[in-house]
């Protein structure tokens, strides 16, 4: 049921989901005073928890979550690509051999050594998947210079990256 809102303290309105619209009015069929205060408590409270809801939500997330829905087939669904540490099997046997998983807690530090200019980009161009011809008609740019500069920044990565997973924990 849909509410509507109303200014008077003696009547409540509300909407079905069938388009039907009903009115509450303070003694008619045994409706008391107390009875619209509550609905009109109730309505101010769900009001304020939606407010909260919406406030202490990750924009980020919800980008991938509004960006998903229109175009599932452009990328994976964001909730599927939280990782569970738990449900690798190979990681559980074979924790010294996971070269992976060294390769992921060197990369925060990695990404640290990067200029935010760098970080911004390796962030649209992966984490947003934006295209090259994208990310330059933003930046005013020509494609040509970011695709360089994402080739540059991505050897830089790989060098650094190399270098964190040979040297010994």
């Amino acid at each position: 049921m849909a509410i509507k809102k109303t200014k008077s303290t003696f009547t409540y309105t509300y909407e079905y989901q069938n388009g039907q619209i009903s009115e509450l009015e303070v003694g008619k069929d045994g409706v008391t005073q107390e009875l619209i205060d509550f609905l009109n408590a109730s309505d101010r409270e769900i009001s304020l928890q939606e407010r909260y809801k919406n406030e202490h939500e990750d924009p980020v997330f919800q980008c991938f979550l509004r960006y998903y829905g229109k175009t599932s087939k452009a990328m994976d669904n964001p909730i599927d690509q939280i990782p569970d540490d738990a449900s690798d099997i190979m990681s559980i046997l074979f924790p010294e051999d996971d070269s992976a998983s060294r390769m992921l807690r060197e990369m925060p530090k990695i990404l640290e050594m990067l200029t935010d200019s760098q970080r911004d980009l390796i962030w649209e161009a992966y984490g947003l998947q934006k295209g090259d011809t994208e990310i330059a008609q933003e930046q005013n740019v020509t494609r040509i210079a970011i695709h360089n500069r994402r080739t540059k920044i991505m050897k830089r990565v790989e060098k650094l990256l190399k270098e964190a997973v040979s040297q010994k924990p």
